[in-house]
């Protein structure tokens, strides 16, 4: 039996790339001030952002987004405007259990891409510093969003929405925007 050998191609990324992890190794944060703030509770040990918000995520964002906002908020204390904080994305990976690679499709650019794409982070346009703005509190789980989870949860968030459930302490279901 003869086999032939097949070149080997280079891999075609299969998501869109928003952002990608700056070859430098390091990554400026700061936190994301929106003009229209509603309540709802800090992402570091928010119940909302665990219950409804993971399935859609997914769990490295979702750790990432906790992290980052701890982060943020530990060094900010809320001062206006927001310092803006340098962090090694190697360090930040082991921190969170994931690959250092810098590739445009690694397990950590794909976390920094869903936090865009999702509406908890965005780039700043910054010329030669590559910088994100953070949130760091849980926005509102969109309406095109709240169908695709699943009836049991779209029902829990509705009891959360028109009851204004807590999690605990200061966390509430946020206000639509």
């Amino acid at each position: 039996m003869r086999t032939e050998h097949q070149p080997v191609r280079a891999r075609t990324p299969t998501r869109p790339t928003v952002y990608a992890l700056p070859p430098s190794g390091l990554l400026t944060i700061t936190a994301w001030r929106h003009a229209i703030v509603t309540p709802s509770c800090d992402l570091a040990t928010c119940t909302y952002l665990e219950r409804f918000w993971l399935g859609i995520l997914g769990p490295t964002a979702t750790w990432l987004a906790r992290y980052l906002s701890r982060v943020i908020t530990d060094a900010n204390c809320r001062p206006d405007p927001p310092v803006a904080l340098s962090i090694d994305w190697h360090e930040l990976s082991a921190r969170l259990g994931v690959s250092a690679q810098p590739l445009h499709d690694s397990v950590l650019a794909r976390a920094f891409n869903r936090l865009i794409m999702f509406n908890f982070a965005t780039t700043l346009g910054q010329v030669g510093v590559p910088c994100l703005a953070v949130r760091t509190t849980a926005p509102r789980v969109p309406d095109r969003l709240l169908s695709r989870l699943h009836p049991v949860l779209r029902e829990e968030h509705n009891r959360w929405s028109s009851h204004r459930v807590t999690g605990g302490p200061g966390c509430s279901c946020p206000l639509p925007h």
